[in-house]
């Protein structure tokens, strides 16, 4: 009986798209969505300032890794950053960009209360949706 094997040497005729590695219902895309149809003004989200070399991060970008790591258990800088780097969902909503601990950790503090009511938000659509369930 022949073996399945791990070919991480295989070329393809085409490069696969990231979007093909997600699929098309995952709460990745709906905190995308959700996010983008935001007006981020009413929520006082204060935005990381570039004072040298890197450019900052957008705020959906760290938005949506917040949000999305809050759905998936994840709530420490660290181990977004190693999600960001790692899970193809994170992956996917930064657009191959990885913020590091350090900067999730100053969006965190300077818009805590901010990710927290989005984060309510985002959990009262998707429970009247059906997609998740609540218990009390």
């Amino acid at each position: 009986m022949a073996l399945i094997k791990a070919n991480r040497n295989q070329i393809m005729l085409f490069p696969p798209s990231l979007d093909d590695f997600v699929s098309k219902n995952s709460m990745a895309r709906y905190v995308a969505d959700f996010i983008q149809s935001l007006d981020l003004s009413e929520y006082d989200i204060h935005e990381e300032e570039c004072k040298r070399g890197h450019p900052a991060y957008s705020v959906e970008i760290l938005l949506s890794v917040w949000i999305f790591g809050y759905l998936e258990k994840i709530r420490s800088c660290r181990k977004l950053e190693h999600a960001c780097y790692t899970n193809v969902e994170f992956i996917w909503l930064t657009g191959f960009n990885y913020p590091d601990h350090n900067t999730l950790n100053r969006f965190w503090k300077k818009n805590s209360q901010a990710i927290k009511k989005i984060f309510c938000k985002v959990l009262m659509v998707i429970s009247n949706q059906g997609m998740v369930k609540t218990v009390l």
